[in-house]
């Protein structure tokens, strides 16, 4: 039925299989999977869950790959605190892939947790993934919307001292505005 891309009768039959009591429990693990697979096929994500949620509690050395079916899947159906789980195991196995952080950033923002999502930017930083005038910009934004007028000051004079900020008098008026409210105003 596979082979015939009936999808539906395929399923019916792994599940029948597994239902028979018949497999070991790696090939009920293998079967759970391919129920999840042949679900995304007939783009029925929210039935593709519980086998997928199953196969991915019992595989002990995860993938790549399985970790982005999961959050496709979380995605697709709409389960975005699922997908945010997901998204932080990612990042912490692939901390240096900037696209993963920018989906847990926004998985973040979407469930309300904006200071969790600020947290997770200003963490880019940190780890060297932010570069563009447009992201430090934005960077130096948010440190001043969370009040965080000192950390946001030395950003901008670091970037600026080191040519990925402009260093003309718009950013300089800024930065003095920083240090005076971080308290800190030049002697």
């Amino acid at each position: 039925t596979y082979k015939e891309n009936d999808y539906k009768d395929s399923v019916k039959h792994f599940e029948n299989a597994i239902a028979a009591g018949g497999l070991t429990a790696a090939d009920v693990t293998k079967s759970e999977m391919i129920i999840a697979q042949l679900y995304t096929r007939l783009k029925d994500y929210k039935k593709a869950l519980p086998p997928a949620e199953r196969w991915f509690s019992k595989t002990a050395t995860k993938s790549r790959k399985d970790y982005d079916l999961m959050n496709f899947l979380y995605n697709a159906a709409g389960q975005t605190d699922k997908q945010l789980a997901v998204l932080q195991q990612m990042t912490r196995q692939w901390p240096q892939e900037r696209k993963l952080w920018d989906h847990q950033i926004s998985a973040l923002a979407s469930l309300d947790k904006k200071f969790e999502a600020y947290q997770a930017y200003a963490g880019l930083y940190d780890r060297g993934l932010l570069s563009s005038r447009e992201d430090l910009s934005k960077l130096v934004q948010y440190h001043e919307y969370y009040k965080r007028y000192d950390i946001a000051a030395r950003i901008l004079e670091t970037e600026m001292r080191s040519g990925r900020l402009e260093g003309g008098e718009t950013n300089q008026a800024k930065l003095e505005q920083l240090r005076r409210l971080a308290g800190a105003a030049p002697q």
